[in-house]
């Protein structure tokens, strides 16, 4: 579960060239102008043993250092950073196993020797968010069995839910030019946010494969599905 740091200066013939330590299953990755983040979690025969959303500094790539660390009381997921915060995805079933809850914490990490929790928003059901995407105050979170629903976080301390686009359901999503994209397997669905609260379907993009990532740039979506392939979006805005 670590992660590997790649040097891609030649895109022909990447070079590993440094790797950051993790000890457990690591389940969410970002990286922003020199600080990354990591979320990982050690579960064992159903039982969360020891989780963490850690801060490391990424500004020299070939050795990666450690700056901080939160300690949740939940199974971390995705995580995507907005400075000076940052939102993480997570999953808790804690024994006896009766009780499923998923949500998203908000954690301030201005100071990244001391990632602080300032806000979380959690909900009842077995299904977690799987990936996120976040445009200004509002995070889009859905994942592989789970509609798409829409958190403001406008105040940090105090997410709210506010709607839901039903058949969001996606491996990964991504924001360009105003638009959502849900990798959803042999289908890209392109949703309007011209009202950021209210998607709206604008178009589908059939996919020979079964794509389950997704990244929007430069007018493509290059989505991975086996084998790296891009679709021309061009035309979506």
């Amino acid at each position: 579960g670590n992660v590997k740091v790649f040097d891609v200066g030649d895109v022909s013939a990447p070079k590993d060239i440094a790797t950051y330590a993790v000890p457990g299953v690591t389940s969410g990755l970002d990286v922003h102008e020199g600080l990354g983040l990591v979320t990982w979690f050690d579960y064992q025969a159903g039982e969360l043993l020891d989780a963490g959303v850690e801060v490391f500094d990424s500004s020299e790539p070939s050795d990666p250092q450690f700056l901080g660390k939160y300690t949740p009381a939940k199974m971390p997921f995705v995580v995507e950073v907005v400075p000076p915060y940052c939102y993480v995805t997570w999953y808790s079933n804690p024994p006896p196993w009766t009780e499923h809850t998923h949500g998203l914490d908000v954690l301030d990490i201005s100071d990244p020797s001391d990632p602080t929790l300032v806000g979380s928003y959690e909900e009842d059901g077995y299904h977690f968010w799987s990936t996120i995407a976040v445009a200004g105050t509002l995070v889009y979170a859905t994942g592989d069995d789970t509609d798409l629903s829409i958190i403001d976080v406008s105040d940090p301390s105090l997410p709210i839910k506010m709607g839901v686009y039903p058949d969001g359901e996606a491996f990964m999503v991504d924001i360009a030019h105003d638009h959502l994209f849900l990798a959803q397997g042999d289908t890209v669905t392109v949703l309007s946010l011209a009202d950021p609260l209210v998607p709206q379907f604008h178009t589908a993009l059939e996919h020979e494969g079964w794509c389950k990532t997704i990244d929007v740039a430069h007018g493509y979506a290059f989505v991975g599905s086996g084998v790296l392939a891009s679709l021309d979006v061009g035309g979506c805005w």
